[in-house]
């Protein structure tokens, strides 16, 4: 059996690097991000809108549109926010299967996989995929629904799901220095990266 986690470091291993979770860093990446999404949801939208134009039978202008899109965008985040989480526990169940804790730090919620020493290759696919499928998703969804009130809630959640996507890839960006056979240690807002010692 191929064991995607060890709940013992196996002999062989030392730790390599620490990455810690970096509030200031990370509040100087979120401009970019908020730069990148706003960017991102515009040009997705005038391709909806000049490829297939949106149908509206509400006598509303744009703007109205907008602010209504973006409120209903906001309601139905967070209901996107529990299922990320569902889907993110998911992944980790189905793909590597270790012991989770659902901790609240910093008033954030993460995941810590405690005495969980996951290979490198299922630990960034379980992290990572479901952001994409959820990305992917609502793009389908923008350019099928019809209706301003509905394509514009979509474009807030995809906009917010590029925003997780950019910062999942950041904050894992050190991974990806490391060879396959990298172990990783998550406790939350903080990653253990151990390496095969060289012999």
């Amino acid at each position: 059996m191929n064991k995607k986690y060890y709940e013992e470091l196996p002999e062989g291993y030392e730790l390599a690097e620490v990455v810690e979770f970096d509030e200031a860093k990370n509040k100087k990446v979120s401009f970019k991000q908020i730069i990148l999404m706003s960017l991102s949801t515009i040009i997705i939208y005038l391709i909806r809108v000049i490829w297939i134009p949106i149908e509206s039978s509400e006598p509303v202008g744009i703007l109205n549109a907008m602010l209504y899109g973006m409120l209903i965008g906001i309601m139905i985040a967070l209901v996107f926010l529990i299922l990320y989480y569902l889907m993110s526990y998911l992944f980790f169940k189905l793909i590597i299967n270790p012991k989770i804790k659902i901790k609240i730090i910093k008033k954030i919620v993460v995941f810590s996989f405690p005495n969980a020493y996951m290979k490198k290759r299922p630990y960034l696919i379980s992290k990572i995929t479901p952001s994409i499928l959820f990305t992917l998703l609502t793009l389908i969804l923008v350019f099928i629904i019809n209706g301003q009130f509905f394509v514009l809630s979509l474009l807030v959640i995809n906009a917010i799901n590029i925003f997780v996507i950019d910062i999942t890839m950041y904050n894992n960006k050190p991974f990806l220095k490391y060879g396959q056979d990298t172990l990783v240690l998550d406790e939350g807002l903080s990653q253990k990266i151990y390496i095969k010692k060289n012999l």
